[in-house]
């Protein structure tokens, strides 16, 4: 299961930068609008929450998700989730108590326009994919809005353009593109260094990639 997996390919650290830690999983449960907490053996131990919108309750509104898509694991026992239909980032203790939210809906630093993907690296930068902005946004560690650019394969507000990220132990970051049916790679800073991936159904094809996750060997 998760846990022999976890202690036998020494995942305990990468997976942080996802959604699982040497105990528990932390799942986006999105039309369910809220967090679900597993143990490593897959038992419950709670659910954190409910759904509303900024519109009706306000910027400040914790707890409250309009389809959670992405969550990465931060240090002090914290977690980080995007509340993607409320165009915002909100930020938990790990047992689920409310800390403050991030952003809001528009096109400037710290702001965004249905995020989707977070991953964050060993050395504490936070990235996220804000995809109907048609950019990647960097975060310093203390969740002060850094440096962005921009993907061109993320066009418009299409339905299935939901793109996920992932960082490997170098700082590199790895970005699905999915209605382009590939993966991006770029340095930290965001300077583009390569692809893969192709329309069909090949070894070496994809069909509208999503997730994405780096193990400790940086495969």
């Amino acid at each position: 299961g998760i846990r022999d997996l976890v202690r036998s390919r020494g995942l305990g650290d990468v997976y942080k930068r996802q959604a699982v830690d040497e105990e528990f999983v932390y799942v986006a449960d999105t039309w369910n609008h809220r967090v679900q907490k597993f143990t490593l053996d897959g038992q419950h131990v709670t659910t954190f929450g409910q759904s509303g919108t900024v519109a009706e309750l306000g910027q400040e509104s914790g707890g409250y998700f309009f389809g959670p898509r992405s969550i990465t694991l931060l240090g002090d026992n914290q977690i980080l989730v995007t509340d993607t239909g409320n165009h915002r980032l909100q930020l938990f203790d790990r047992d689920g108590a409310f800390i403050h939210s991030i952003g809001q809906l528009g096109s400037g630093p710290g702001q965004f326009n249905e995020p989707v993907g977070l991953a964050s690296s060993n050395a504490g930068w936070v990235y996220l994919a804000d995809t109907w902005n048609a950019r990647i946004q960097q975060f310093s560690p203390e969740l002060a809005p850094a440096i962005d650019w921009p993907i061109d394969g993320w066009e418009g507000d299409s339905t299935e353009n939901k793109p996920y990220l992932a960082v490997d132990s170098n700082g590199q970051v790895y970005t699905t593109d999915p209605e382009n049916q590939r993966v991006l790679i770029f340095t930290a800073e965001g300077q583009y260094l390569a692809r893969f991936g192709q329309a069909g159904a090949g070894i070496d094809a994809l069909g509208l990639p999503n997730g994405i996750a780096i193990d400790a060997q940086d495969n």
